[in-house]
């Protein structure tokens, strides 16, 4: 199965609430996706979904301020 690279925009609440759905799907083995990504203005909301993200998912997404900042990691805006 090919990988397809997210990003989770908008790392509060509901952003959270996202990347445990993305674990869920990660856990049953059905997930298509590599999250590369937690892009939030309020730098520290995305450092949090990205320690999450690395305990839930193994993988540490970059963290970003700014939609232009996930080109060069394979998202399109």
């Amino acid at each position: 199965m090919e990988r397809i690279p997210l990003a989770i925009v908008g790392c509060g609440g509901m952003g959270h609430r996202h990347l445990f759905g993305l674990a869920e799907l990660h856990r049953a083995g059905l997930s298509p996706f590599d999250l590369v990504g937690a892009c939030d203005l309020f730098t520290e909301n995305a450092e949090s979904l990205a320690t999450n993200a690395q305990q839930l998912l193994g993988k540490r997404p970059v963290v970003v301020k700014t939609l232009a900042e996930l080109e060069p990691l394979g998202v399109a805006a």
